[in-house]
């Protein structure tokens, strides 16, 4: 009799799964697909290391330019008696000098490019003041996984970056952080509530995966404290595969983001491209996306992928059958003893 309820319980977690396959017709996903990108300086009393943590702190000048398409933004801060007060305290007057140059902007293609330059005379950090560059190529759409009802699995995403890291090694902390280039594929729900964040993280020396999951650790941008594993000696270009999970037919919203951070005597070029090289999915689905519902050539290659799997998701009928089937057999076995 135990057997019996068992496999009851089995056979109907089996129906359940199998009976249900029928595939929706392919979403209407256009207009999902877009871009911007945004370039920023900042001078500031924080540290270069708390600058590249991300700590909270005062900024006192920032030119924060953002607009669709390519994106330029320059700024010089070394006017002896300028007539920003805060400016001129924090220049000592003119006595140090600050400046820098970005640019950023998405390829017709997706592939993202951006470039931050840099520069000082404050080689000892002597002013206390640290002037950083911020600049950023992003762009996001909806996904869809088309298949079978109620199935879960992973897209296998290849993300690529290529470019280049310089510094002086003298006008800015030691601290990798202080000059880098990341680019992250946020997961994100219908809502644009981030789920999960992977990706490359680039200094001059080291290439790192990096990802941040769940609730337990807040999924911030700049938070490098996130799980790492370094790949190795990094000499201008960067691979990492990153698995992004999906449920079928639900559509979830998906982020590219390339992003530099320069200080000091600084270069960042990463005008050559940041990009999805390519997407893997399981065998019997199919990817839909709001990119992909427009006219031009997609911007990332799609193929299937045997080694990864897809997993029926239990309805609640199901997990109610198995729990009773479960408790049966538990009584059962205490009235036998």
């Amino acid at each position: 009799m135990r057997t019996t309820l068992l496999a009851v319980a089995i056979l109907g977690y089996a129906v359940q799964a199998g009976a249900v396959t029928t595939v929706p017709a392919p979403p209407n996903l256009a207009g999902a697909y877009y871009s911007y990108s945004y370039s920023q300086g900042h001078l500031t009393t924080l540290t270069p290391d708390q600058v590249g943590l991300g700590t909270p702190g005062p900024d006192y000048v920032n030119p924060l330019q953002q607009v669709l398409g390519t994106n330029v933004s320059t700024q010089s801060w070394n006017s002896v008696g300028v007539a920003d007060a805060t400016v001129a305290q924090l220049t000592h007057n003119g006595a140090y000098s600050f400046s820098y140059n970005e640019s950023s902007n998405v390829g017709a293609n997706g592939d993202l490019h951006s470039y931050v330059s840099t520069v000082t005379n404050d080689l000892s950090h002597a002013s206390g003041t640290t002037m950083y560059g911020n600049t950023a190529s992003i762009w996001g759409d909806t996904w869809l996984v088309a298949g079978p009802s109620n199935t879960k699995g992973y897209l296998g995403v290849k993300l690529k970056l290529e470019g280049g890291v310089s510094t002086d090694g003298v006008s800015t902390s030691t601290v990798p952080f202080n000059n880098y280039a990341s680019l992250s594929v946020l997961e994100q729900d219908a809502n644009w509530n981030i789920n999960a964040i992977r990706g490359i993280y680039l200094d001059g020396a080291s290439s790192w995966s990096f990802a941040s999951l769940g609730a337990s650790q807040p999924p911030y941008f700049m938070d490098w404290t996130m799980d790492r594993t370094q790949m190795g000696a990094w000499t201008g270009s960067a691979t990492s595969y990153v698995m992004i999970p999906f449920v079928t037919n639900v559509p979830f919203n998906v982020t590219l983001i390339l992003n530099l951070l320069g200080s000091g005597n600084s270069t960042l070029d990463f005008s050559h491209t940041g990009l999805i090289d390519s997407i893997d999915t399981p065998l019997g689905v199919t990817l839909y996306s709001g990119e992909m519902s427009q006219p031009d050539m997609p911007i990332y290659s799609v193929g299937a992928n045997g080694n990864l799997q897809l997993s029926p998701v239990p309805e609640p009928a199901v997990y109610a059958m198995l729990l009773s089937g479960l408790l049966l057999l538990a009584a059962r076995r205490r009235r036998s003893r």
